[in-house]
């Protein structure tokens, strides 16, 4: 496996923190992508390539 992504809603501060601290980066923050009960939510969109995972 060469790259692994991971997304979370931008409101989710403890999943942002958990995606960091295994040492993915953030690659982008995509627009009301995500409908939850009626309401759009924005994501941000992280990966982790497998040198820098090898790296850590």
């Amino acid at each position: 496996m060469h790259r692994i992504w991971s997304w979370c809603v931008t409101e989710n501060v403890a999943s942002v923190k958990v995606l960091e601290k295994i040492g993915m980066r953030g690659e982008g923050h995509l627009r009301e992508k995500e409908l939850i009960k009626g309401r759009w939510y924005d994501n941000f969109l992280y990966a982790i390539l497998d040198h820098e995972w090898k790296a850590k």
